[in-house]
C-alpha cells in the first residue's frame, strides 16, 4: 500500500526546519496542493491560478513558491494539455533539509 504523502508535513519533526527552509508562503503552496490532491493519487488538480487565489497570493508569486518546493523535491510539475498538475513526491525524493 502506497503511503500517505502529505501526512508527515503535520508531523512536528517535519515542521521543524522545515517552514524555515522553504518559507511560509511556499509551505502555504504546499499544504493546498496536498489538500486538494486527487483521492488515492499525490496528484493535485488544481490550477496555478486556483492555487493562487487559494493562497492569497498573486500568481507570480505562487509560481515563485512552486520553483521552491520543485528545488526542494517536494513537487513534481506535469504539463497535462495547456495545465499543470501538481503531485507531492514520496519521502525518498526529496533532498535532505538539514
Amino acid at each position: 500500500m502506497e503511503s500517505e504523502h502529505c501526512a508527515e508535513f503535520f508531523l512536528a519533526q517535519a515542521l521543524d526546519g522545515l517552514v524555515a527552509h522553504i518559507g511560509v508562503t511556499a509551505y502555504s503552496i504546499l499544504m493546498i496542493i496536498c489538500a486538494a490532491k486527487t483521492y488515492g493519487s499525490p496528484t493535485s488538480n488544481l490550477t496555478l491560478e486556483e492555487i493562487a487565489e487559494l493562497a492569497g497570493k498573486s500568481v507570480e508569486t505562487t509560481r515563485v513558491a512552486i520553483d521552491v518546493l520543485k528545488k526542494f523535491n517536494l513537487v513534481a510539475v506535469e504539463r497535462q494539455g495547456r495545465s499543470n498538475r501538481y503531485q507531492i513526491l514520496p519521502a525518498q525524493r526529496r533532498l535532505l533539509l538539514r
